[in-house]
């Protein structure tokens, strides 16, 4: 974090990114440092590899983010001295942004809370302890750059905690989520109606096709697997978008006696998106990495160049085989 710091302070113009299908905490980290750095008096860039998702657009209504801002040609002219990319190590998960960065040899530097799939990196900067980006964020402006957070900034930082533990629900047992929760409403943050629109404001269409996909849901192994596939004419018959789905998972888990909830969310032709969690018994991190994902031990995800049945099998396939092991003899 002092390396990231020392870095930061010795650049003029940051660029500043995170994974494709971008979420709440991956921009909202983003904003939260944009705006203390801005403030500072550094220039700072935001691009994105996907569109912003229009859920977490209320924390950016002066649209500081951008989308395709710069092409294959470069910058323009205006080459930044520095990239941070926030919420992922992984350059694959960049898309054309990773590719332009590599390109134009702009030093990048990954500011992130997964764990390292090979080790350590010297262009990592991060701490799998960490609740969510956010919260290294706080930590990075508070503690190391000394830069003040006000209300606006504090709203992103809030949004960001909130949405990776699912309003607090998974927090690992640590009191730190709380704790930079409490001093951010202290500075006026506006809980209430953060909540409201990340977790308050679903569509009729995400209703209805939960209530179709929840009766699709099967349990194996006993009972302490929960799985299901949601074809992509589903999603296109009750016309909800694929941001709209992203929790979905999440309510497999909560099923009594479940383990282990898989979502397997086809997007395309032979394209599945992998959603996998775990209630704390097995770690399934290594499953989503075997497909080239990656992500927590027990909140992980990846994407599948397969059908939907084809893929549907597999991972199964991995997941019966890491809770066999958990089997009385």
């Amino acid at each position: 974090m002092k390396h990231l710091a020392q870095k930061i302070r010795a650049a003029d113009h940051l660029l500043l990114s995170t994974h494709k299908d971008p979420d709440g905490d991956g921009i909202g980290s983003m904003l939260a440092l944009a705006r203390a750095l801005r403030a500072s008096g550094k220039r700072v860039d935001l691009i994105l590899p996907d569109p912003c998702p229009e859920r977490f657009r209320f924390l950016d209504p002066d649209r500081l983010l951008e989308w395709l801002p710069y092409d294959a040609a470069g910058f323009g002219g205006t080459r930044p001295d520095l990239a941070v990319i926030v919420d992922t190590h992984q350059w694959a998960l960049l898309g054309h942004i990773g590719e332009l960065l590599k390109l134009e040899r702009i030093p990048t530097l990954f500011f992130d809370h997964h764990p390292l799939r090979d080790g350590r990196r010297s262009d990592v900067i991060s701490d799998p302890n960490a609740s969510s980006n956010g919260e290294l964020v706080y930590r990075l402006l508070t503690n190391y750059l000394d830069l003040p957070i006000d209300q606006r900034i504090g709203e992103c930082l809030y949004a960001s905690i909130a949405f990776d533990t699912h309003s607090f629900r998974y927090i690992r047992n640590s009191p730190t989520p709380h704790l930079v929760a409490a001093d951010l409403l202290s500075r006026g943050v506006d809980a209430n109606e953060i909540y409201r629109h990340l977790f308050a404001s679903n569509p009729v269409g995400k209703l209805r096709l939960m209530g179709r996909l929840m009766g699709a849901v099967k349990i194996d192994d006993g009972g302490r697997l929960a799985w299901v596939g949601l074809p992509l004419a589903w999603i296109r018959e009750h016309g909800v978008c694929e941001d709209d789905m992203r929790d979905a998972v999440n309510c497999l888990l909560e099923i009594e006696g479940i383990e282990v909830a898989a979502l397997l969310k086809e997007v395309g032709d032979r394209e599945v998106k992998v959603s996998l969690r775990s209630k704390g018994r097995f770690e399934i991190h290594e499953v989503a990495q075997q497909f080239g994902g990656g992500g927590h031990p027990y909140a992980a995800g990846a994407t599948i160049c397969e059908t939907l049945a084809d893929s549907c099998g597999r991972v199964l396939e991995r997941l019966e085989s890491i809770m066999r092991e958990d089997r009385p003899a």
